[in-house]
């Protein structure tokens, strides 16, 4: 029998996640994660609890709904990963890449996924399909930092 069953205790049970349509939200960020040795290799996710939304989709996650951004982080979507989480680090840090060197960025990176450094933050997203080059659509997540009090109140979400 193969070593899938090994470290079994240690096996995070995940929720059935929506994935986030062409929109606008307001988010509660629940857990981070990567994880390595998936069916379709190492993957990046982000999961959240919909505070606000505002989409046309009707496949679009609603108010207290749980929605995930999820990545391939492997082989030659490795890079691109990397920038992907990046991006995301710096929008719910409101940093800029450059503010921090590779060892800080590392212990960013493992106090989010290992910690839940930013678990219970809020943060607004909007989310646009985007051709790609084999004619596909792809759902682009910009991550635009903790919303204002006047996107709060756009969504009706209190402060």
């Amino acid at each position: 029998m193969s070593n899938m069953f090994d470290n079994a205790d240690q096996v995070t049970i995940f929720e059935n996640s929506a994935y986030f349509q062409p929109g606008r939200y307001i988010v509660k960020i629940n857990a981070c994660k990567l994880i390595t040795g998936g069916h379709k290799g190492d993957s990046f996710v982000i999961e959240c609890t919909v505070l606000g939304s505002k989409s046309e989709s009707d496949k679009a996650p609603g108010v207290g709904e749980t929605a995930a951004q999820v990545w391939n982080a492997s082989g030659q979507k490795r890079d691109l990963a990397r920038s992907t989480w990046f991006g995301f680090l710096c929008a719910a840090y409101g940093v800029e890449q450059s503010d921090y060197d590779n060892a800080a960025w590392k212990a960013v990176s493992e106090a989010v996924i290992e910690k839940g450094a930013l678990n219970g933050t809020i943060l607004y997203l909007e989310c646009f399909n985007k051709i790609t080059k084999a004619g596909n659509d792809f759902t682009k997540h910009n991550w635009g930092g903790v919303p204002t009090a006047e996107q709060m109140a756009e969504f009706g979400v209190a402060v």
